[in-house]
């Protein structure tokens, strides 16, 4: 077994320890800003419906990222309106 696959069995077998490792990433104070992108790049709050099936599979693959990360964060939609409203009042920071 090779270490990507040494390390892709160490983290079916500790999904608890896995689990751990993201909620302390995004317990930090700018974590708003990664979910926020997450958000936009993994089409989160978009359907991925598009009349090219290969753009349309690509858009589902994102979302199915973003649907793995949330199962173990637990964002509701307070959560992420939250996020992006901290992202949004970077333009009252701006001068």
């Amino acid at each position: 077994m090779n270490p990507e696959e040494r390390s892709r069995a160490q983290l079916e077998t500790h999904p608890d320890q896995l689990a751990t490792s993201i909620k302390a990433v995004f317990e930090h104070p700018k974590a708003d800003v990664l979910l926020t992108w997450l958000m936009d790049v993994c089409s989160a709050t978009q359907t991925p419906f598009d009349e090219d099936p290969l753009t349309m599979a690509a858009a589902v693959g994102r979302q199915q990222v973003w649907f793995a990360l949330n199962t173990i964060l637990s964002m509701d939609g307070r959560d992420i309106a939250a996020c992006r409203e901290a992202v949004a009042a970077w333009e009252n920071d701006i001068v």
